[in-house]
């Protein structure tokens, strides 16, 4: 068992490394999710981000041989993904056609989903995104030490996933800012894309 733990704990590492290296939110999606298919032996998977409002920010699908899931609000189960996160706790089914709360799920049934892993993403005890991975021809597929896996490498998604849209509504913002700036003056000839320069702009500007 200490092998098993360690072995694991030395895994989830250099995931996390590798995770936190990411800047670009498309791109610490993909990897994240990739990882915790071939992590976990999940057929497919998808992480979804939500605005403040619930709507849909970020979306990424991919199954086991690492290609992306076209349309897959067709492919996984979403009354899966909005019960694990309506509840704001994590959801793991050994057999979701058997669960009496899926059966009235068209989705469960049509797409005979059977082993189910569905985590929320958290930041200071808010859910902004959920993690979901699936089999549909195993039973009980995900064993009780890779559930325990995929929650704490949740963790670090959530951590990773949060800054790198953090970082992307600071560039959003920066970029508009200077948008804003070249409408107003001219400073089209001595900006440029020199990240101080618009710093002291800024500043100019709050004391216009």
């Amino acid at each position: 068992m200490e092998n098993f733990e360690t072995a694991t704990a030395q895994r989830l590492m250099i995931l996390v490394k590798e995770l936190l290296a990411e800047s670009d939110v498309h791109r610490v999606l993909t990897l994240a999710i990739d990882r915790t298919i071939t992590a976990t032996g999940a057929e497919r998977g998808m992480i979804i981000l939500f605005d403040a409002a619930g709507s849909i920010l970020f979306e990424t699908a991919r199954n086991l041989k690492g290609e992306a899931i076209d349309h897959p609000e067709f492919e996984v189960s979403r009354t899966i993904i909005e019960r694990a996160r309506a509840a704001g706790k994590p959801l793991f089914l050994r057999n979701a056609l058997e669960d009496p709360a899926l059966r009235k799920s068209p989705s469960t049934f049509r797409l005979k989903i059977l082993s189910v892993i569905c985590l929320p993403l958290l930041h200071e005890g808010k859910i902004f995104g959920v993690v979901y991975l699936d089999n549909r021809t195993v039973r009980g597929m995900f064993k009780p030490e890779v559930c325990e896996f995929a929650q704490s490498f949740a963790e670090f998604i959530a951590l990773a996933a949060f800054h790198a849209l953090e970082r992307k509504q600071l560039r959003n913002h920066v970029q508009a800012l200077e948008k804003e700036l070249r409408g107003r003056y001219d400073f089209s000839a001595i900006v440029g894309h020199d990240p101080k320069m618009v710093e002291i702009l800024k500043r100019v500007y709050r004391r216009d």
